[in-house]
Protein backbone atom coordinates (compact mmCIF):
# COMPACT_ATOMS: atom_id res chain seq x y z
CA UNK A 1 0.00 0.00 0.00
CA UNK A 2 2.92 2.25 0.37
CA UNK A 3 4.38 2.44 -3.38
CA UNK A 4 1.82 2.87 -6.19
CA UNK A 5 4.75 1.34 -8.42
CA UNK A 6 3.86 -2.06 -7.53
CA UNK A 7 1.38 -4.52 -9.35
CA UNK A 8 -1.66 -5.32 -7.67
CA UNK A 9 -1.68 -8.94 -6.83
CA UNK A 10 -4.66 -10.78 -5.70
CA UNK A 11 -4.91 -14.49 -4.41
CA UNK A 12 -7.90 -16.39 -4.70
CA UNK A 13 -8.53 -19.72 -2.92
CA UNK A 14 -11.69 -21.11 -4.81
CA UNK A 15 -13.42 -24.47 -5.29
CA UNK A 16 -15.72 -24.91 -7.88
CA UNK A 17 -18.50 -27.33 -8.61
CA UNK A 18 -18.05 -28.50 -12.22
CA UNK A 19 -21.48 -28.89 -13.83
CA UNK A 20 -21.49 -29.78 -17.06
CA UNK A 21 -19.86 -33.11 -17.01
CA UNK A 22 -21.57 -36.09 -18.74
CA UNK A 23 -19.31 -38.80 -16.52
CA UNK A 24 -16.82 -39.11 -18.83
CA UNK A 25 -15.97 -35.68 -19.72
CA UNK A 26 -15.62 -32.45 -17.60
CA UNK A 27 -15.32 -29.43 -19.62
CA UNK A 28 -13.57 -26.27 -17.65
CA UNK A 29 -12.95 -22.93 -19.04
CA UNK A 30 -10.39 -21.10 -17.05
CA UNK A 31 -11.42 -17.96 -18.05
CA UNK A 32 -12.74 -17.06 -14.65
CA UNK A 33 -10.50 -14.25 -13.45
CA UNK A 34 -9.66 -12.00 -16.55
CA UNK A 35 -11.85 -8.71 -17.02
CA UNK A 36 -12.71 -9.53 -20.37
CA UNK A 37 -15.68 -12.13 -19.56
CA UNK A 38 -17.80 -10.17 -22.93
CA UNK A 39 -16.86 -9.15 -26.08
CA UNK A 40 -18.48 -5.17 -25.93
CA UNK A 41 -18.08 -4.88 -29.42
CA UNK A 42 -20.41 -6.70 -30.83
CA UNK A 43 -22.41 -4.01 -33.37
CA UNK A 44 -21.52 -4.25 -37.01
CA UNK A 45 -21.06 -0.24 -37.19
CA UNK A 46 -19.28 2.20 -35.20
CA UNK A 47 -20.84 6.27 -34.64
CA UNK A 48 -17.98 7.20 -32.32
CA UNK A 49 -14.55 7.19 -30.67
CA UNK A 50 -13.52 4.15 -28.49
CA UNK A 51 -11.44 5.72 -25.21
CA UNK A 52 -10.59 3.25 -22.54
CA UNK A 53 -9.38 5.86 -19.94
CA UNK A 54 -5.64 4.63 -20.11
CA UNK A 55 -3.22 2.07 -21.36
CA UNK A 56 -3.46 -1.43 -18.81
CA UNK A 57 -1.60 -4.28 -18.36
CA UNK A 58 -3.54 -7.61 -17.12
CA UNK A 59 -1.11 -10.63 -15.72
CA UNK A 60 -3.77 -13.56 -14.55
CA UNK A 61 -2.26 -16.55 -13.48
CA UNK A 62 -4.47 -19.76 -12.08
CA UNK A 63 -3.38 -22.98 -10.91
CA UNK A 64 -6.03 -25.52 -11.15
CA UNK A 65 -5.81 -28.90 -9.80
CA UNK A 66 -7.09 -31.87 -12.07
CA UNK A 67 -9.95 -33.66 -9.92
CA UNK A 68 -8.94 -37.45 -8.88
CA UNK A 69 -9.76 -40.47 -11.32
CA UNK A 70 -9.46 -37.66 -14.69
CA UNK A 71 -6.55 -36.78 -16.92
CA UNK A 72 -6.36 -34.03 -19.17
CA UNK A 73 -7.82 -34.69 -22.77
CA UNK A 74 -7.75 -31.56 -24.31
CA UNK A 75 -5.81 -27.86 -23.72
CA UNK A 76 -6.07 -24.93 -25.49
CA UNK A 77 -2.83 -24.38 -27.27
CA UNK A 78 -0.10 -21.45 -25.65
CA UNK A 79 -0.64 -18.75 -28.12
CA UNK A 80 -0.04 -14.98 -28.76
CA UNK A 81 -2.16 -12.56 -30.73
CA UNK A 82 -1.23 -8.89 -31.53
CA UNK A 83 -3.24 -6.45 -33.38
CA UNK A 84 -2.24 -5.24 -36.65
CA UNK A 85 -0.91 -1.47 -35.01
CA UNK A 86 0.52 -3.59 -32.34
CA UNK A 87 -1.90 -1.64 -29.52
CA UNK A 88 -3.28 -4.57 -27.96
CA UNK A 89 -1.58 -7.69 -27.74
CA UNK A 90 -3.03 -11.52 -25.28
CA UNK A 91 -0.18 -14.23 -24.84
CA UNK A 92 -2.39 -17.11 -23.36
CA UNK A 93 0.23 -20.24 -21.77
CA UNK A 94 -1.96 -23.52 -20.86
CA UNK A 95 0.35 -26.40 -19.61
CA UNK A 96 -0.03 -29.40 -17.40
CA UNK A 97 2.01 -29.64 -14.72
CA UNK A 98 2.28 -32.33 -12.02
CA UNK A 99 -1.35 -32.83 -11.34
CA UNK A 100 -2.42 -29.09 -11.81
CA UNK A 101 -3.21 -26.94 -15.12
CA UNK A 102 -1.37 -23.62 -14.92
CA UNK A 103 -2.63 -20.90 -17.07
CA UNK A 104 -1.22 -17.37 -18.09
CA UNK A 105 -2.93 -14.40 -19.56
CA UNK A 106 -1.10 -11.61 -20.59
CA UNK A 107 -3.18 -8.61 -22.22
CA UNK A 108 -1.27 -5.53 -22.42
CA UNK A 109 -2.89 -2.26 -23.93
CA UNK A 110 -0.26 0.24 -25.46
CA UNK A 111 -3.09 2.90 -26.09
CA UNK A 112 -6.29 4.11 -24.59
CA UNK A 113 -7.98 5.68 -27.80
CA UNK A 114 -9.52 4.22 -31.04
CA UNK A 115 -11.06 6.30 -33.79
CA UNK A 116 -14.23 4.78 -35.29
CA UNK A 117 -12.89 4.78 -38.11
CA UNK A 118 -10.18 1.56 -36.87
CA UNK A 119 -13.07 -0.06 -35.37
CA UNK A 120 -13.35 -3.44 -37.63
CA UNK A 121 -10.15 -4.20 -36.98
CA UNK A 122 -10.58 -3.60 -33.13
CA UNK A 123 -14.12 -5.21 -33.17
CA UNK A 124 -12.39 -8.16 -35.39
CA UNK A 125 -9.33 -8.27 -32.93
CA UNK A 126 -11.65 -8.58 -29.72
CA UNK A 127 -13.73 -11.31 -31.47
CA UNK A 128 -10.91 -13.62 -31.94
CA UNK A 129 -9.60 -12.62 -28.21
CA UNK A 130 -13.05 -13.34 -26.79
CA UNK A 131 -13.03 -16.96 -28.79
CA UNK A 132 -9.24 -17.56 -27.46
CA UNK A 133 -10.47 -16.26 -23.69
CA UNK A 134 -13.38 -19.15 -24.19
CA UNK A 135 -11.95 -22.52 -25.33
CA UNK A 136 -12.39 -25.32 -22.46
CA UNK A 137 -10.04 -27.37 -21.37
CA UNK A 138 -11.29 -31.12 -21.38
CA UNK A 139 -10.77 -33.63 -18.78
CA UNK A 140 -11.57 -37.49 -19.29
CA UNK A 141 -12.11 -39.72 -16.88
CA UNK A 142 -9.00 -41.94 -16.29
Amino acid sequence: MESDTLPLVQNIAFDLELTGSDGTYIYFNPNLFTPIRTNPFLSEKRATDIDFGHRNRYEINGTYKIPAGYKVDALPKSIRMVMPDQSISLKRFIAEQGGMIVVRYVISYEKAFYEKESYPELREFYKQMQDMLTEQIVLKKA
